[in-house]
């Protein structure tokens, strides 16, 4: 199944260093075990085009790292890992540049086997659901072909305009807009983006509630300037975190914020993976540096009266309070809207996909964090029709 479109430069540049056995110029060696080689990530104390793809395999879901590698593998050290570290490493390499060594090992993000729930949207039944598990691999560079998302040219705004304002966002092809038939018959509109050629991403209140599971699913996707629809598929079956519904009763029903994220399945007779979001894994050392990192939500709001248009809406990233969320969720300024992608890279033509938006809050985005483990969920999931 293919999910995202190839970057056939960066993966036959990083096939050809492999062969013909490119390496970092002599660095320090490690001094002590916090001790890392930035780009070295298969830890043999140099730097090939090998290590570029294990990078490719981490941002699909398909290669289990730990901590030193994930700090390896953020080679420009901004506290996100996406395909910019690998083209920074194949770059360093043609070049000769050395390559540095750090003394410290980053937190490593949230890897771990999760349970989910699959429901088939044809069911007439709004409380059945098959369970599943997937497990953590890993793979052998010498038998999977790496792939890395080609970069997606997303909305720019007015530096000077108040970052409170949401914009008019009129390029993200990739954030759609769903209209979604609850489970007490009543419809509404919400936000979701594509991750893959027939997946949707979205949190899991869109698609559960206390009254079940969602009847129909629309997702539309529409033209840059948002004014057409270009493409309309229906949901096939939903699927969320067997974690989410934390207690549900006759008389109550509690969510857990660290699982607010689902997935769509369009079926496999449908292709969106033009649109396809590039994603990039978050770490905490990105949240710790709120004075520097901005984090943008891209969504559907209504403008006028049943009028609901792309935006976009950006700010600051705040310091979670909450340590028990850290693993999971971010904070960040900014309006959101349920469902809708979060992105870094603001005012850039580079931008990477590292969140989920939960709220629908006018002054803050709180959301669930892109880890291994939800790349996992997205792009090697075979349980999905």
């Amino acid at each position: 199944m293919k999910f995202r479109k190839v970057i056939a430069g960066i993966v036959t540049a990083a096939m050809a260093m492999s062969c013909f056995g490119f390496s970092a110029l002599p660095s320090n060696a490690a001094v002590n075990e916090n001790s890392v080689l930035l780009g070295d990530v298969h830890g043999d104390d140099g730097v090939t085009g090998t290590d570029a793809t294990y990078i490719g395999y981490y941002l699909e879901g398909r290669y289990e790292a730990t901590a030193k590698q994930v700090t390896a593998m953020d080679v420009n050290q901004d506290g996100l890992v996406d395909s910019r570290d690998a083209t920074t490493l194949l770059s360093m390499l043609a070049s000769g540049t050395a390559f540095q060594t750090v003394h410290y090992v980053y937190e490593k993000p949230h890897d771990t086997v999760t349970s989910y729930r699959r429901h088939t949207c044809s069911s007439t039944d709004v409380d059945s659901y098959t369970p599943y598990t997937l497990q953590r691999n890993s793979v052998s560079l010498t038998s999977t072909e790496s792939s890395l998302a080609e970069n997606e040219v997303l909305s720019k705004a007015d530096e000077s305009t108040n970052n409170r304002s949401a914009f008019l966002d009129y390029e993200n092809i990739a954030s759609v807009e769903l209209v979604i038939t609850d489970a007490n018959g009543k419809e509404h509109k919400e936000s979701g983006f594509i991750v893959g050629e027939n997946i949707i991403a979205t949190s899991a209140r869109n698609l559960h509630t206390r009254c079940g599971y969602a009847k129909s699913i629309t997702v539309n996707v529409y033209n840059s300037t948002c004014y057409n629809i270009i493409e309309s598929e229906n949901a096939v079956t939903i699927h969320i975190p067997e974690n989410y519904i934390d207690t549900e009763t006759d008389t109550t029903y509690i969510t857990n914020p660290n699982y607010d994220y689902g997935l769509i399945y369009l079926g496999d007779d449908v292709d969106l993976s033009n649109y396809a979001v590039n994603f990039g894994v978050m770490t905490n050392e990105f949240l710790k540096t709120s004075n520097h990192n901005e984090l943008t939500t891209s969504g559907f709001k209504e403008v006028s009266e049943n009028v609901y248009k792309r935006y976009f809406n950006y700010g600051y990233v705040q310091t979670m309070t909450d340590s028990s969320q850290e693993p999971y969720r971010f904070h960040s300024l900014g309006e959101s809207r349920e469902g809708g992608m979060v992105y870094s890279g603001f005012l850039t033509s580079e931008k990477r996909t590292v969140g989920i938006s939960n709220g629908d809050d006018t002054t803050s985005t709180y959301g669930i964090r892109i880890t291994p483990t939800l790349l996992r969920f997205y792009l090697q999931n075979n349980n999905l029709s």
